[in-house]
């Protein structure tokens, strides 16, 4: 670590003569044909505003920073040399301190302005070289304009150069989708240096925020609302894909290989649509319910289930709600949540939720959250509780088949008091499935 540090130091101070053509070569190379092509080709970048950065000169560019890419995709699109200030702690790393160092980027103190950094900058200024700095320190995923580092208009100041106010958009982790991405870099014009730094503070956060306006990728993340559904998006086909994912994939695998499903339904239950309210056991249990009841469901699932942030998330979250699922907060009844209830029955379709919210193996009937009362008496259908019991451990040994016991039961009034409802639920529950009811 001391080695490292020291080394880093060395970084902090560097001459003109060390911004040389193999430095800017290297750069090129890097950012134009390495990530450059590829973020073009796999990320959709595009370039906005290239006519306003000047062709010779020294500036700074000064951009917004929302991720560990912005410094070789801000080389690519401004098509000029750019030395990079980066935090002393990068350095410290023998590999990214030789990746740096050949990028031509130098090490700071973001704590404070040391002579090395002074005299660099200065030597800088006697290249073909741009100065590139990040006023807002590290990287910012809300776009939050505040606590922004005057420094860069201080140099502008002190160099008197202009300063080209840069904004990328679409580069954070969460918004780069492979071969759907929506990467743009938006150039504005130069803001002149003046005396007072304050000043070109306000005028470059002014600049980046109107810049930042029209982010494909955050338009299109609010219009995605999860909680929100209509009557329309429960459908034929996801009645099919229920079936689907039912007696083509759970049925043949779980069931053939690991389970056998004893099912005890209820067949006297009416041609209208329920509340279904089961207990939770496992992750399995929607498919489970499903096959209990024979009907088409919508689901009220956690939040937290519907994330973009990666693929894997994102092959989740699409075959959830292609499952008939829409996001609830657990923790309060929002107004999406009871337009899409509405719009369930609606569509007449049933309503799955799991009055004790999460998954509990405890063989304890406890915590019950009174929300699946609520909807059931402000849209007036009756709660059909489905007991679950055998999947509080997992069998993963196949062929030798573990007993999963589901029973369907009594429909329960919506006209009934609370506590009524809430101890019929429970005793029905504990009942089919052996648990111990304390309610």
């Amino acid at each position: 670590m001391f080695i490292g540090v020291k080394m880093a130091k060395n970084y902090q101070n560097r001459n003109a003569k060390e911004f040389n053509t193999f430095r800017a070569i290297f750069q090129w190379i890097t950012c134009n044909l390495v990530y450059g092509l590829y973020y073009r080709l796999a990320f959709n970048l595009k370039i906005e505003g290239r006519e306003n950065v000047p062709k010779d000169g020294f500036l700074i560019v000064a951009s917004n920073h929302v991720s560990a890419i912005d410094p070789f995709i801000l080389v690519y699109a401004l098509q000029r040399n750019i030395a990079f200030m980066a935090k002393v702690e990068l350095f410290k790393n023998p590999i990214a301190r030789f990746f740096l160092g050949n990028l031509g980027a130098f090490a700071v103190d973001r704590g404070k302005v040391s002579k090395s950094t002074i005299r660099t900058v200065l030597g800088l200024k006697q290249t073909k070289w741009c100065l590139g700095i990040f006023p807002q320190g590290t990287r910012e995923q809300d776009g939050n304009m505040e606590n922004i580092n005057r420094g860069f208009a201080a140099f502008a100041k002190d160099l008197k150069c202009d300063v080209l106010p840069v904004a990328v958009l679409g580069a954070k982790k969460s918004e780069r989708k492979f071969l759907k991405g929506k990467m743009k870099v938006k150039i504005g014009k130069p803001i002149p240096y003046c005396d007072n730094p304050d000043e070109m503070v306000e005028i470059w956060s002014k600049t980046i925020t109107e810049l930042s306006q029209d982010n494909p990728c955050e338009n299109e993340n609010k219009k995605v609302n999860f909680a929100q559904k209509k009557a329309k998006d429960f459908n034929v086909l996801t009645r099919l894909y229920q079936y689907y994912a039912l007696y083509v994939l759970f049925l043949p695998i779980f069931g053939g290989l690991f389970y056998n499903f004893k099912i005890e339904r209820n067949k006297k239950l009416e041609n209208k649509p329920y509340i279904i309210a089961p207990n939770h056991i496992s992750y399995m249990d929607v498919f489970i319910v499903n096959y209990a009841v024979g009907r088409p469901l919508a689901y009220m699932a956690k939040k937290e289930l519907f994330k973009t942030d990666s693929w894997a998330k994102r092959w989740v979250t699409r075959n959830v709600l292609r499952l008939g699922a829409f996001a609830v907060n657990r923790e309060k009844v929002s107004i999406s949540t009871i337009k899409s209830v509405n719009e369930v029955f609606k569509a007449n379709f049933n309503l799955c939720i799991f009055p004790q919210g999460g998954i509990r193996k405890n063989k304890t009937i406890e915590n019950i959250n009174e929300g699946f009362i609520y909807f059931a008496k402000r849209n007036k259908v009756d709660i059909l509780p489905v007991a679950l019991s055998g999947l509080e451990t997992y069998n993963w040994k196949p062929f030798f088949k573990k007993n999963i016991n589901v029973v369907v039961g009594t429909p329960i009034s919506y006209t009934l008091p609370e506590d009524v409802i809430i101890k019929s639920w429970g005793e029905q529950i504990a009942s089919f499935s052996g648990y111990e009811n304390k309610y």
